[in-house]
């Protein structure tokens, strides 16, 4: 009775046969799996980012391979190629700040000769208006290169999103994989409301305040100024703090949740009679493959953020300080309200560059803590 339960030894060695042949088809299919993944489709990806000349595929293909070919010396090759452009082309403002200041003493020390003083007042004017024009040119200017830049990285994490959820759930994190896709969703979202189209006009005021209140002369629009200067500040201060706080708290539970599903996984494929060692092998080594992948895709989604941003920053950064020099140089000489006027919107380039920054600081810290939420096992 128990020999015709169990079977002969001829057809124990058959039903063995088939699960190991079972287990190999399987093994098969998970490893063709696996090579499909690393032949994604980066051309979405490299369509947002093309006027970079950075290509997004090749990138994960020698972080994968583990060398980088020279990329991190020609991003930074490109930077330095920026700031010398940047400084050559930031001259001319330099250059009229200076001049307008320099007329600016010399027709009021010739008005000073006359015993009116409506003259020196009309030519101290006329400067000013010159210089409202050189100053409010140059900040909408990078104002522009400003919003350019964020709609540039939403327009990437757009395109990054489906295929950075591919690789986190191929390497089992479809936890973390849902959570990032929803998160990253509203974060493109909230950046595009708040950054764009709210702080930047609001800068665009702050600007208007800080140079009337220069040119009259008194201080009674400084109080609404710095309001604004405070809103501008906080906003981006709880955007941060919003991301890190999600990102900290969702790090607790996602790991954990991913972790368990793929022990799970590993467990039953060994589990299976003949053919579970070879099966929890393979698995482990797809686990592992598509592990690998999923970090390059985030790193070479790192490094584009970074190559998106590094010439606007540069930008920005050059016109602030080219600014600062010029309120500094002009301080003994001209007018203390011109001298406000530059330092007024050396200030409000400031604050740009503080919102690009912030810009990429919020997409780097949602794809970083993406990357190391899903564990390898």
């Amino acid at each position: 009775m128990l020999a015709a339960v169990i079977g002969s030894p001829g057809e124990e060695a058959l039903a063995a046969e088939k699960f190991l042949k079972a287990g190999v088809d399987s093994a098969a299919a998970a490893l063709n799996t696996a090579e499909e993944e690393w032949e994604m489709d980066y051309s979405d990806i490299d369509a947002s980012i093309e006027e970079t000349e950075f290509d997004f595929g090749e990138t994960v293909e020698d972080l994968v391979s583990g060398g980088d070919d020279g990329l991190f010396r020609s991003i930074l090759d490109q930077l330095l190629s920026a700031v010398r452009e940047e400084f050559q082309e930031k001259k001319v403002l330099l250059q009229s700040v200076i001049g307008i200041a320099a007329a600016s003493a010399v027709f009021t020390l010739i008005a000073g000769s006359f015993q009116s003083g409506q003259a020196a007042q009309t030519g101290f004017f006329i400067c000013y208006l010159a210089l409202f024009g050189t100053l409010g040119t140059a900040f909408l200017t990078a104002a522009g290169v400003v919003g350019e830049t964020v709609s540039k990285l939403l327009e990437f994490m757009e395109a990054l999103l489906p295929a950075y959820v591919t690789v986190l759930a191929a390497s089992g994190g479809t936890t973390a994989g849902a959570v990032f896709y929803q998160g990253t969703l509203v974060l493109i979202s909230l950046a595009d409301v708040v950054l764009i189209k709210l702080l930047l006009p609001l800068l665009n005021l702050y600007l208007a305040l800080l140079l009337a209140n220069q040119m009259s002369g008194e201080a009674f629009l400084s109080k609404f100024a710095g309001l604004i200067r405070d809103i501008v500040t906080l906003c981006l201060k709880v955007m941060l703090g919003l991301v890190v706080g999600f990102g900290g708290l969702k790090g607790m539970i996602v790991p954990a949740a991913d972790a368990l599903k793929k022990s799970a996984l590993v467990k039953a494929a060994g589990a299976i009679p003949g053919v579970g060692g070879i099966l929890e092998g393979v698995s482990q080594t797809v686990l592992g493959a598509a592990a690998l992948l999923k970090n390059a895709v985030g790193a070479a989604g790192v490094i584009a953020i970074c190559v998106i941003c590094a010439v606007p920053v540069t930008q920005v950064l050059v016109s602030t300080a080219i600014l600062k020099i010029g309120s500094a140089v002009i301080e003994p000489v001209a007018d203390k309200r011109l001298v406000g006027a530059v330092s007024s919107c050396a200030g409000a380039c400031g604050l740009l560059l503080n919102i690009l920054l912030t810009a990429a600081g919020l997409f780097l810290i949602a794809v970083a803590i993406a990357a190391m939420a899903v564990r390898t096992i």
